[in-house]
């Protein structure tokens, strides 16, 4: 695999480049919000998203209209501007979560 290399948008460009080539199944997406770059560009990038499952690699224990849930930021960024079936969107669920270590 290349390492990609440059500036912010390039690397943000290749990224994108990257997932419209190779079509993958799954996204397992950082939270932050560097990742909000790359958003943008996927709002706009040629893939089936009803074929895509996404996955919340570090969510924060928060609800997910939280101002520092990642989850937000991903709705906010990217699958409000997508058609992305709602069950393939994967989180950590804080109620469960709490439940557990009560």
């Amino acid at each position: 695999m290349k390492l990609l290399t440059g500036t912010k948008q390039e690397l943000e460009s290749q990224a994108v480049s990257f997932i419209e080539r190779h079509k993958p199944k799954t996204l397992a997406v950082p939270g932050g919000t560097s990742i909000k770059g790359i958003f943008h560009l996927l709002q706009k990038a040629n893939l089936d998203w009803k074929n895509i499952h996404i996955y919340l690699t570090d969510e924060r224990l928060v609800p997910k209209d939280h101002e520092d849930s990642n989850f937000k930021n991903l709705q906010e960024n990217l699958t409000n501007h997508i058609d992305i079936p709602k069950e393939n969107l994967h989180y950590r669920d804080e109620k469960l979560e709490y439940a557990l270590s009560s």
